[in-house]
């Protein structure tokens, strides 16, 4: 059956109506691909007002950052990461040592070709 062209007076069609241009359906509008500026400014308000009651619940002053940790006169030590995070070397996929001295801890290995100390990649 062949879809003849329609045309509605009031300029709407009503709900459930096929409205067709030529022979051809009309195609859905394309949704939008980012919000709409007034949704973005109350999402942004929303976590304005989560964060400021989080710093108030644990008795602090919105925007106040957390106070320091309290100094013990020594070095912190850095996060480890990559290989000494997991003490497994990806370079040569062996198991490493764990060492320690005043200065600090890591891991290595030994590499008897090359007589050397490895820490693995960091």
């Amino acid at each position: 059956m062949e879809q003849k062209p329609v045309c509605w007076s009031s300029g709407a069609a009503p709900l459930g109506a096929g409205l067709v241009l030529g022979a051809w359906p009309l195609a859905p509008a394309p949704q939008p691909t980012s919000a709409p500026a007034d949704l973005q400014a109350l999402l942004q308000q929303a976590v304005q007002q989560a964060l400021a009651a989080q710093g108030s619940a644990n008795g602090q002053a919105p925007g106040t950052p957390p106070p320091a940790a309290p100094s013990t006169g020594q070095r912190q030590a850095k996060p480890k990461t990559g290989d000494q995070a997991t003490g497994v070397c990806s370079l040569h996929n062996v198991g490493m040592e764990h060492h320690e001295n005043e200065r600090g801890s890591w891991y290595s290995h030994w590499l008897p070709e090359e007589e050397r100390h490895c820490k693995g990649r960091r």
